[in-house]
């Protein structure tokens, strides 16, 4: 079973611009949930067995797909991280142009891929193409369980978004979401859990760990 945590951290600086991906407005309509039958359709096999498999190859097809496909115009869906979850808003011209729709984290699964696509210039010429700066890819798959301890054994409806940001960017956005609830599956990848508990409940163990890339950051990792 793959390991998932909150993530207690106090945040600095402002977040990475995110807007939904254009995957959720292919056909023109208004945003929706994406299931892992839709991406079939554009060329995805069948996810994994297994939630954290499952998500992990989502994530990577759709990391190979954004790199492949140009998406530098305008967003038209921006997102942005508030005190009780995500907001997806309509912008035209700057403007706002509906209500936003607000997306609640607590209990979401979380995780993210990164993606590089190359300039136009470069690409249309004889010379070498140069990667633009690195983008992330975020999958959030809200919880549809009324019973907000319950893990889901299969991916379900999920939200892409594009950030514009690399590796550091991104975990910014996913300690973000953790401190409004989300779960990651990426525990230990980017943290390492020490002997040291912190407290214990019906669900859950809380550790003291340290972020991997952070030297000396310690946290509370909450492992359902």
């Amino acid at each position: 079973a793959a390991a998932v945590c909150c993530f207690l951290a106090i945040m600095k600086g402002s977040m990475p611009h995110m807007w939904l991906h254009p995957l959720h407005t292919a056909d023109g309509k208004k945003p929706e949930l994406l299931l892992p039958e839709d991406l079939e359709e554009v060329g995805a096999d069948a996810p994994a067995e297994g939630l954290a498999a499952g998500l992990n190859s989502l994530l990577q097809f759709v990391a190979r797909w954004t790199g492949g496909h140009r998406i530098d115009g305008e967003p038209i869906y921006r997102v942005v991280l508030g005190e009780a979850g995500m907001y997806i808003s309509r912008h035209a011209r700057g403007e706002a142009t509906m209500s936003p729709l607000h997306v609640p984290l607590l209990s979401s699964c979380v995780g993210h891929s990164q993606f590089s696509v190359t300039s136009a210039a470069a690409s249309s010429s004889s010379q070498p193409s140069t990667p633009q700066r690195g983008r992330s890819i975020v999958l959030v798959m809200p919880s549809l369980n009324d019973n907000k301890n319950i893990i889901p054994q299969a991916v379900g409806p999920f939200w892409l978004l594009v950030a514009d940001a690399p590796e550091e960017g991104a975990q910014e956005i996913l300690a973000a979401m953790s401190q409004r609830g989300a779960l990651r599956w990426d525990l230990n990848q980017a943290f390492m859990l020490t002997s040291k508990q912190l407290g214990t409940g019906s669900y859950s163990v809380v550790y003291l760990a340290h972020e991997k890339r952070v030297p000396n950051h310690y946290v509370a990792a909450k492992v359902l």
